[in-house]
């Protein structure tokens, strides 16, 4: 029993380890202190990296049609309105194209570039990493994330497509 213990806890001690090597530190539901120190490109970078990994999950669904994103702390209140809205006239029968990924593509990975910013507005630049039939991944413009600063954290308003 001890022994089994002790191989669990190693395990567990390596996927930590492989976990916080890899960098992603991106929980759903950051705490407000969390939430309130990120700048606009974290709160992207947040957003995107928790879609994509549900996306990919063995969940077999989209955060969209499966309403995951309405209680997301990276939405303005009018982006998920408008999410609403664009799920309610899809009828089920989902999305012609992605409104974070700007089309039916799922890329492996993102980075964002911040573009610019004031006290309440801000644009970051998103990318994708998108596989190739030559195993080397192609980098290309996703869209320019819009986000407001408000209630003391910066939030996600809209992607604007290429």
């Amino acid at each position: 029993m001890i022994k089994r213990a002790a191989i669990l806890v190693i395990v567990l001690a390596g996927v930590a380890l492989l976990w916080a090597e890899s960098g992603a530190v991106v929980t759903a539901n950051p705490s407000p202190s969390a939430l309130a120190a990120m700048s606009p490109a974290d709160v992207t970078e947040a957003y995107y990296v928790w879609y994509l990994d549900y996306l990919n999950s063995e969940v077999m669904c989209h955060p969209l049609l499966d309403g995951a994103y309405q209680d997301s702390p990276y939405l303005t209140g009018a982006l998920v309105s408008h999410l609403d809205e664009l799920v309610a006239d899809s009828c089920g029968f989902g999305l012609r194209a992605d409104p974070f990924l700007c089309g039916t593509d799922v890329p492996n990975r993102i980075s964002v570039l911040a573009l610019a910013s004031d006290a309440a507005t801000a644009r970051v630049a998103v990318y994708g990493s998108f596989p190739t039939e030559a195993s080397v991944s192609e980098t290309r413009p996703l869209g320019t994330a819009s986000l407001l600063y408000e209630d003391g954290h910066w939030s996600l308003d809209g992607v604007a497509c290429p």
